[in-house]
């Protein structure tokens, strides 16, 4: 019987001391139950402290001793919780919430579609129903990493971003709340960064001369002005202004059927940018010309465009481009890079070689600088890394 049962503490990162009595649930047999609280002869209800946690653990055993079951003897300390404070009702209001942002346009559909699978019954977030929304400890995030390691077969990256959402939804309750739900620390998922290369200039240059003329202008702009696909499949023929003017605001967000274009990006930024590469603007130029009357009624205004593309405004799609970037690599006869890497992530890693931090981040549209460090893979080249080592020669 001394086995049955546990008192946990643990002192916060504020100096402050909880006390838990941790028992193995009897309602959801392999889980732990945690109580956080006592009551009190007047109903109420305060936090544990060492020495009545020990004195109502006494109580408890007692109780079994004397024949109750675990939950019978459990009963006395467990709080009524309103249905309103369930995390799987708490969750659903979270995505209402968001869904009304998708709907003003202020978060991506395809996040909330991600939500939404995370949320689903059976999945990832339903090891937390039928738990209150209070009171959740670090101790109890870990169990559920654990739970998830364990009962899916997914990579640590996809753990991180789940774990990162439920935390997301509790911050925003929490926000709400003022101050009367808190938040615990949320252990590390620890993951393996992705090794990413960059691409020659000169074998870049000989894939985009290997795209036909007419396709060419996306991937001269990604390449020169570091936008995201996302960004420049969503300019219309209104975003640029001869010569060389290019309004840089809209995106495109999700993905398929649910695609539609938003006039800001991901980092909330609008400029209206004068293009710097000779070869983009030529290309711009010429494509000002393809625009006739006919083609803007029948809606062909995509700036980038796709001729072939089966959409009104002849947009690139995210398939389509892929492969004919892996195309133009083949054709070039030059090792394929994946695209961000061989625009992005090259041209910022050669500009911050020679550019001010500050117009380095001005250029690439990052608020923060940690994020801007993870597209520059700049480091020192083999030669100068030779005349830094190699041994003066003394007269």
């Amino acid at each position: 019987m001394k086995k049955l049962g546990a008192i946990e503490v643990e002192t916060r990162a504020s100096g402050n001391v909880r006390v838990r009595l941790r028992f193995n649930d009897p309602w959801n047999p392999g889980r732990r139950l945690r109580l956080h609280e006592r009551p009190l002869p007047a109903g109420e209800w305060v936090p544990f402290d060492e020495q009545h946690a020990e004195e109502d653990l006494a109580q408890i055993r007692n109780a079994l001793i004397a024949g109750r079951t675990l939950k019978q003897a459990l009963g006395p300390w467990l709080r009524r919780t309103s249905d309103s404070d369930l995390i799987q009702n708490r969750v659903e209001v979270w995505l209402r919430d968001f869904e009304l942002a998708v709907e003003s346009e202020d978060r991506s559909p395809g996040t909330l579609r991600e939500y939404r699978r995370y949320a689903k019954s059976g999945g990832y977030f339903s090891w937390w129903y039928g738990q209150p929304i209070q009171n959740i400890t670090r101790r109890d995030v870990k169990d559920w990493h654990q739970w998830m390691a364990a009962e899916f077969s997914i990579a640590a990256e996809t753990r991180k971003k789940v774990s990162d959402a439920f935390r997301a939804m509790l911050r925003e309750h929490a926000r709400d709340s003022e101050g009367d739900l808190s938040v615990p620390n949320f252990p590390v998922i620890k993951t393996s960064p992705a090794a990413r290369r960059l691409m020659p200039l000169e074998d870049r240059e000989a894939a985009i001369r290997a795209v036909p003329w007419e396709f060419r202008g996306a991937f001269l702009v990604a390449a020169s002005e570091c936008l995201r696909v996302s960004e420049f499949r969503s300019y219309t023929l209104d975003d640029y202004e001869s010569p060389g003017r290019l309004r840089i605001q809209s995106s495109i967000q999700g993905s398929g059927s649910s695609q539609r274009r938003v006039f800001h990006n991901k980092n909330r930024t609008a400029e209206w940018r004068t293009l710097w590469d000779a070869q983009t603007i030529e290309w711009l130029e010429w494509r000002l010309t393809q625009a006739t009357p006919e083609s803007r009624l029948r809606g062909e205004v995509a700036l980038f465009w796709h001729p072939a593309a089966r959409n009104s405004e002849r947009r690139w799609s995210n398939d389509p481009f892929r492969r004919a970037w892996i195309t133009a690599c083949a054709e070039a006869k030059v090792p394929f890079v994946p695209f961000q890497q061989a625009t992005r992530h090259t041209t910022l890693s050669h500009l911050a070689q020679v550019l001010p931090e500050r117009m380095l981040q001005a250029h690439s549209r990052h608020k923060d600088k940690r994020s801007l460090d993870h597209y520059t893979l700049s480091s020192p080249t083999t030669d100068a890394i030779i005349r830094a080592m190699k041994p003066r020669v003394q007269d």
